[in-house]
C-alpha cells in the first residue's frame, strides 16, 4: 500500500470519525435540553400541587373548626324540590290545599311550631272544618310534608349563616405567612410531590414575603440554612380575595448531575459507540500502516532475494558456459575445479533457501525442536569452532570467556548452534575496521546466557525496536554491501522463544552491540 493511497484514506477516516462524534454531541445536547425542559414542567406542575394542597388544607381546616365551634349537624337533610322553595323568607311557609270534588281552596301556614288555615271562598268556617275532617288523611299527609320541608329551610338557613361567618373569615384572613404555610408542612408537601414526580434529587427551598420581597423562611436539603438564588416560585393562596404575593421558591443545585444521571444509558452507549469506532479507526490504520511496512520488508526481501542467488548464480552460469568451450573440457583439472565452483555455488543457494523454510516451518509448528541433554559450554565452542574460516576471511579476533561451571540443559543442539552462528555472522558483517568479537557465557538468575558483542557502528533505539522483525535489515543507503535476507536475527528469537527463553540487546549508535540469548533452568 503506497504513501499516496494511504494519506487519502486517514483523512477520510478522521473526517468521518470527527462528523459522527459531532452528530452524537448535537444529540446529545439536544436530549439534555429537552429533559431539563421535561426537568422544569415538572418542577412548575409539583409547585402547582403543592399551592393548591396547601390551600385546600386550609380551606378544610378552617371549614372544620367552624361546624364543630357551631355543633352543626354534619349529616345530609332531607332534600328540598325546588318549588317547595317560594320565596326568600323561608321560615313562613305557605301551602295551599284544594279539597277534592270540591271548588274550596285552603290556605294552611306553618310557622315555627304553629299551624293555621283559612279559606279565600266566602263559605262557613264550620263548612270549611267539616270539609277538612272529611278529607283528614289528605291534610294530615300535606301537614307532614310541610313539616319536613319547613324542618330543612331552618337547616338551610343556618348553613347559609355558618357559610356567612366562613366567607367573613377568609375575607379577613390574617397576613402571619409563616402560621398559613408552617415550613415543615410546606417542605413535607413539597418533597412528596417532588419525589411523586420521580424528582429525586437535593433541592432548596425558601418562603418569600410578598409585600418587602424579604425571604421568611429558607433551607437546603440538609437542613442548613443556605443563600441560594430561586429558580422555581409559584404564589401562595392565590384564591384569596387580596392576594398577598408571597411566594414559594424551589432551587437546584444538582440540577444538571440529575439530568445527566437520567440520560446515563444514552451517554454510556454513546461513549461506547464512539470508542468502539475510534478503536476500529486506530485498529484499521495500524493494520494498514503494518501491511505497508510489510509491502515495504517484502520488497526488500525480493531485491535482498534477488541480490543473494544474483552471485552464485552467475557463477554457475559462467563455470557451465566454461565447461562448453573446448579448452576447458579438455583440460581435467580445470573441469574438477569449475565442478566444485558450481557444487560450491549450489550449497550456497541452498543453504539460502533451506534457512528461509526452516524460520517458516518453526514459525508455523510444521516442525519443532528436538531436545536433549547437552553440555551448553561445548555448543558455544562448537559453533565458534566451525566459524573459523568466516573469521579468518574478515581478519577478526576472537576473545571467548567460558562460565567455570558446566550446564547441562535439555536443549535442542543444532537450532541453537545455528542461532549462535547467526550472531557471529552479523558481528563479522558489521563489525568496523579490525573486527572484535567477544563470546561470553554465565549464569545469571538462573539464566544461562551466551553473549556475543561486536565494535559495530552499533544501533540506534529506533533499530533496536525492529531488529528482531523478520526481514529486518540495518539500513545501508544503495550499497549492498552486506549479504543476507533480514531472516538471522528474527530466527535467534525464534529459537530461543521456543527454549521458553528470550533475546535481547544492548547497543548505542557508533559503540558497538551485545546480543543476549537467555535460556532458563532450574538450580538444584
Amino acid at each position: 500500500m503506497s504513501r499516496k493511497f494511504l494519506q487519502p484514506v486517514i483523512i477520510l477516516f478522521v473526517i468521518a470519525i470527527l462528523a459522527i462524534m459531532a452528530l452524537q454531541a448535537y444529540w446529545i445536547r439536544a436530549s439534555f435540553l429537552e429533559s431539563g425542559k421535561a426537568f422544569d414542567r415538572s418542577v412548575s406542575e409539583s409547585l402547582a400541587e403543592v399551592v393548591r394542597k396547601l390551600e385546600k388544607q386550609e380551606t378544610s381546616s378552617i371549614v372544620r373548626h367552624r361546624i364543630l365551634s357551631n355543633g352543626f349537624n354534619t349529616h345530609p337533610a332531607k332534600p328540598i324540590l325546588p318549588d317547595e322553595l317560594p320565596g326568600p323568607a323561608p321560615r313562613v311557609f305557605h301551602r295551599e290545599i284544594r279539597i277534592e270534588n270540591e271548588d274550596t281552596l285552603i290556605n294552611v301556614s306553618h310557622n315555627n311550631d304553629h299551624i293555621t288555615w283559612s279559606s279565600d271562598q266566602s263559605l262557613e268556617n264550620k263548612i270549611i272544618i267539616k270539609r277538612i275532617e272529611a278529607d283528614r288523611s289528605k291534610v294530615q299527609h300535606e301537614m307532614k310534608h310541610l313539616r319536613d320541608v319547613s324542618d330543612s329551610i331552618i337547616n338551610s338557613s343556618k348553613k347559609a349563616g355558618l357559610i356567612e361567618e366562613i366567607l367573613s373569615e377568609f375575607t379577613f384572613m390574617g397576613d402571619d405567612i409563616l402560621k398559613r404555610a408552617e415550613p415543615e408542612l410546606l417542605d413535607s408537601i413539597c418533597n412528596a410531590e417532588l419525589d411523586s414526580r420521580g424528582l429525586y434529587l437535593p433541592y432548596n427551598i425558601a418562603l418569600v414575603s410578598g409585600l418587602d420581597k424579604d425571604t421568611l423562611f429558607k433551607r437546603g436539603d440538609s437542613g442548613e440554612n443556605i443563600d441560594t438564588s430561586p429558580v422555581f416560585s409559584a404564589v401562595l393562596f392565590p384564591s384569596d380575595f387580596n392576594p398577598a404575593g408571597d411566594m414559594i421558591a424551589l432551587s437546584f443545585p444538582d440540577k444538571k448531575n440529575f439530568i445527566y444521571h437520567e440520560m446515563r444509558f444514552n451517554l454510556i452507549s454513546s461513549a461506547a459507540i464512539t470508542l468502539l469506532l475510534l478503536f476500529s479507526f486506530m485498529y484499521t490504520i495500524q493494520v494498514m500502516l503494518k501491511q505497508r511496512k510489510l509491502d515495504e520488508l517484502k520488497n526488500d526481501f525480493i531485491n535482498n532475494l534477488a541480490h543473494e542467488f544474483k552471485t552464485p548464480v552467475s557463477t554457475i552460469l559462467i563455470a557451465s558456459e566454461a565447461l562448453g568451450t573446448e579448452e576447458v573440457s579438455s583440460n581435467k583439472s580445470r573441469v574438477v575445479q569449475l565442478a566444485n565452483i558450481i557444487k560450491h555455488e549450489n550449497d550456497r543457494v541452498s543453504e539460502q533457501i533451506e534457512r528461509v523454510l526452516d524460520l517458516n516451518r518453526l514459525e508455523s509448528g510444521s516442525i519443532g525442536i528436538l531436545k536433549a541433554e547437552y553440555d551448553l559450554n561445548r555448543i558455544v565452542q562448537n559453533a565458534i569452532e566451525s566459524f573459523t574460516l568466516q573469521f579468518e576471511k574478515v581478519k577478526a579476533e576472537i576473545i571467548t570467556d567460558y562460565c567455570t561451571r558446566s550446564i547441562v540443559l535439555n536443549v535442542d543442539a543444532l537450532h541453537l548452534s545455528n542461532a549462535i552462528m547467526n550472531l557471529l555472522d552479523n558481528a563479522c558483517k558489521y563489525g568496523g575496521q579490525g573486527v572484535k568479537i567477544h563470546v561470553r557465557t554465565l549464569v545469571e538468575n538462573s539464566n544461562y546466557i551466551i553473549r556475543v558483542s561486536d565494535n559495530g557502528t552499533g544501533l540506534n533505539s529506533e533499530m533496536k525496536k525492529k531488529i528482531f522483525d523478520k526481514f529486518f535489515r540495518v539500513p545501508t543507503g544503495n550499497i549492498h554491501n552486506v549479504k543476507g535476507f533480514g531472516l538471522g536475527l528474527s530466527y535467534v528469537k525464534t529459537i530461543a522463544e521456543l527454549h521458553e527463553g528470550s533475546v535481547a540487546v544492548d547497543s548505542n549508535d557508533g559503540g558497538g552491540s551485545t546480543f543476549s540469548i537467555l535460556i532458563p533452568f532450574i538450580e538444584s
